[in-house]
């Protein structure tokens, strides 16, 4: 184990208290927010996604000029997008010079699994499921953290916002008619979200204190999840952020 001298340790710390600590070992940041797509329909980027450490990043946000969904995973860049000639939905991998109208992200070194035998047949009740459990854990939710899910669902509804090149300004109905929704059934997904109670129309819906994109298992599919009911015939795993204790802080 390498020693950290006492000064950089306490220095450390008061960073952690600056930044939002939440227990675990990074916070959650942001770069722009929810409203420019909707509000102020503005597509620009916030944020180059490469100029993060890419080593434990986990993120989420849409493409500049709303060219599709950012999915970071464990570094590792996806975008879900749709096909101009036919509207299909695919995944593009390892994608460089992402650019994000916004960006919600954290580095996660470490996280703990829960494994939830409960029936979640809604997003209002996912979201609820989330808090108490990360409650459980330690966490302190009145401070934002991302999770991950890992399980089969039953049914659900996503969205891709996705919009053909176009210079110039951007109308509210072209910002509409770029939310491609799909529907989907009987499959096994990961999802990527974050949790927080004090960032809606920022990183979160306004109604909402979760935002969460999922990826298929066994196919080229992911997105922007809406509706999701979670197969109950099977438990499925629930990763929050490891808690450090006063020992590994120390």
């Amino acid at each position: 184990m390498w020693k950290i001298p006492t000064m950089l340790k306490i220095f450390s710390s008061l960073l952690c208290l600056q930044a939002g600590f939440s227990g675990f070992s990074q916070p959650v940041r942001f770069a722009g927010k929810m409203t420019k797509v909707g509000t102020d329909r503005n597509l620009a980027a916030d944020i180059l996604v490469d100029t993060l450490p890419l080593k434990n990043l986990y993120a989420l946000g849409p493409v500049e000029n709303l060219r599709g969904e950012i999915i970071v995973w464990n570094g590792r860049p996806f975008v879900a997008a749709v096909k101009e000639e036919n509207g299909q939905p695919f995944v593009q991998k390892g994608v460089k010079d992402l650019k994000a109208i916004f960006l919600v992200y954290s580095h996660v070194e470490k996280w703990d699994t829960i494994v939830v035998h409960k029936q979640v047949g809604s997003m209002a009740e996912l979201e609820s499921l989330v808090g108490e459990q990360a409650f459980r854990q330690g966490l302190d939710t009145t401070e934002a953290f991302p999770f991950l899910i890992a399980g089969k669902i039953r049914s659900g509804t996503g969205h891709i916002m996705f919009k053909k090149e176009k210079p110039g300004p951007v109308s509210a109905e072209e910002v509409k008619q770029a939310s491609h929704r799909f529907e989907f059934r009987a499959g096994r997904v990961q999802m990527l979200g974050f949790y927080s109670r004090h960032h809606q129309s920022v990183f979160t819906h306004a109604n909402s204190f979760i935002h969460v994109h999922y990826r298929f298992a066994n196919r080229y599919e992911a997105g922007h999840l809406d509706a999701v009911a979670l197969d109950e015939s099977e438990p499925f795993r629930l990763l929050i952020p490891h808690k450090q204790t006063s020992d590994e802080t120390h």
